[in-house]
């Protein structure tokens, strides 16, 4: 069983493999500071164990994982320093459900990308999310 997988700054290249999502019970994925491309496995929002995602300064494209912040134990999330686009409501999915009630984020990092929209009202209120960065991306505000 993985729990947790660190590859951070090892100058890694490609994309991330959707198979990443088969290990169910890791708590803890990082890639941060490598040179990796492509998108987000959207199935990392299936993670039922997931406590942290970390990304951070890499070269990902396309969009946010949509109903990402879902994940039931997930509690920080840095996607910062890529080139992702789209909007913040992508992490939500279909936030206007009521769902949102069972997010338990504390830390969302999505500063330095393309992102574009606004910043849903839900994020800017949710009790346990102490910090977030939204800086240095296209939101309208």
């Amino acid at each position: 069983v993985v729990l947790k997988l660190d590859l951070s700054n090892n100058n890694l290249k490609g994309t991330i493999p959707k198979e990443i999502c088969h290990l169910e019970e890791m708590e803890r994925f990082i890639l941060s500071q490598n040179q990796l491309q492509g998108s987000i496995p959207s199935c990392l929002s299936n993670l039922k164990s997931l406590k942290t995602l970390d990304l951070h300064s890499n070269q990902l494209t396309g969009g946010l994982p949509p109903g990402l912040l879902y994940a039931p134990k997930l509690k920080k999330v840095d996607l910062s320093q890529n080139q992702l686009t789209g909007k913040l409501d992508a992490l939500l999915d279909d936030w206007t459900n009521g769902d949102y009630l069972t997010i338990n984020l504390e830390q969302l990092d999505v500063h330095s990308n393309k992102i574009t929209g606004t910043i849903p009202a839900v994020l800017q209120y949710l009790p346990t999310l102490v910090e977030k960065d939204f800086s240095d991306n296209l939101i309208a505000t």
